[in-house]
């Protein structure tokens, strides 16, 4: 029996959760839950029960007869999941690198970080460096945290404000 701190368990639970998800980020969960063979050792991914996503913050569902949470730092406090000092130091690093980072929680446990990033177009630099010698102002809206949204746009060129 694999245990909850094992990769491939976590990967399945994690990937289960997000099976139906329409989410960007959530498709690419399940993917990467495919590709780590996680369903070799413990079946195709599980549908949900009692699944609830709030946007903006995260979803909690049953998987495996399991609570598991995935979302940012304030779904984690509003469902009295703890994140230790060294997860907290890993969530603020993937944040600074432009990745979009989520807690995971088994049975109200943090139990793994994810860091997702976004691929940025090719071409996404030279559109906005053409847009600002047109004299144009440009701006990023994002619903992603200030560090991250501070560094994809560095990365392509959007002046901090």
């Amino acid at each position: 029996m694999k245990t909850h701190g094992d990769k491939q368990y976590i990967s399945f639970l994690i990937g289960s959760a997000e099976l139906n998800s329409e989410h960007p980020l959530g498709i690419a969960i399940v993917e990467h839950a495919k590709s780590q063979d996680c369903e070799e050792n413990f079946g195709p991914l599980e549908q949900p029960d009692e699944f609830e996503a709030v946007s903006g913050r995260g979803l909690r569902c049953i998987v495996d007869k399991k609570h598991v949470l995935i979302g940012n730092r304030s779904w984690c406090k509003e469902n009295d999941v703890g994140i230790p000092e060294d997860a907290e130091n890993l969530l603020r690093s993937l944040e600074i690198q432009g990745k979009t980072a989520l807690c995971v929680a088994v049975n109200s446990v943090f139990i793994a970080c994810l860091g997702l990033a976004d691929k940025i177009k090719p071409n996404a630099r030279d559109v906005v460096s053409k847009l600002h010698e047109m004299g144009l102002s440009i701006w990023m809206v994002t619903g992603d945290n200030r560090r991250t949204a501070a560094e994809v746009a560095r990365q392509i060129g959007i002046l901090a404000r």
